[in-house]
């Protein structure tokens, strides 16, 4: 019987203590590894919303419009130097930033 509460006072003093940081050291872990996920798919949700959003609105047809009634030397111009990739990836960027601001990211 001494043996047993002897047992219970070692677990108690030193053996506690080894359960409880790793207890909390595999609670963090986890926790961590859940935030990660829920960050990467809230990222994917809000990437598929700036998509939609963009093929909704019809910027890529308003930017067509707009890029093809300009002067074919000027338009010549800024394709070489790549003027409409430019603003399609500034606007994409633009949508995809206000959305990751609705998500919470």
């Amino acid at each position: 019987m001494a043996d047993f509460f002897q047992m219970m006072y070692d677990w108690a003093t030193s053996g506690v203590w080894s359960w409880a940081e790793q207890s909390i050291f595999y609670l963090l872990a986890k926790a961590s590894i859940w935030w990660i996920e829920l960050k990467t798919k809230t990222l994917v949700i809000a990437m598929s919303m700036a998509y939609q959003a963009i093929s909704d609105l019809g910027i890529s047809a308003m930017l067509n419009r707009a890029f093809g009634s300009v002067d074919s030397s000027v338009l010549g111009l800024m394709t070489y130097l790549k003027v409409p990739e430019g603003v399609n990836m500034l606007m994409s960027a633009a949508l995809t930033k206000m959305m990751m601001r609705m998500v919470g990211l």
